[in-house]
């Protein structure tokens, strides 16, 4: 019990657990949700219940530093994808409107301001055009 509270053994589990959670192993623990952190305990006690923690033998520490080496090289090497919540995602640019008339008002301002423009760059062409004749 005095080995699990070495700074560095809680790093490594945490790291571990994090991984088996389908999290980034450097997510901090605070930043889960209480659902999250109710699971995280229940993996922890059975990765820590498991057959080298309970043996007598003191393999543990190897098999928790195999296990954190393996999770963190993967990580840093890109090899394995976490899962990132998102609140919301918009894949494209869109226009939120709070009614029907801001709609149509934007859509008409829209339709003259691109009308505007064509016809300021037609312009522009054409005296670029008489000037390049001179």
């Amino acid at each position: 019990m005095e080995n699990f509270k070495d700074s560095k053994i809680q790093t490594k589990i945490q790291a571990v657990i994090m991984d088996k959670l389908g999290f980034e192993p450097i997510k901090n623990y605070h930043d889960l949700t209480a659902r999250q952190q109710k699971k995280f305990y229940q993996l922890q006690n059975e990765y820590l219940n498991s057959a080298p923690f309970k043996s007598e033998s003191g393999d543990w520490e190897e098999t928790l530093t195999t296990d954190f080496n393996d999770i963190t090289y993967d990580f840093l090497h890109g090899k394995k994808t976490y899962l990132h919540m998102c609140e919301s995602t918009i894949h494209e640019p869109q226009m939120i409107f709070r009614d029907n008339a801001e709609k149509e008002y934007f859509e008409n301002t829209e339709k003259e301001s691109f009308k505007r423009f064509v016809e300021w760059n037609q312009k522009k062409l054409e005296n670029k055009n008489e000037t390049a004749v001179v």
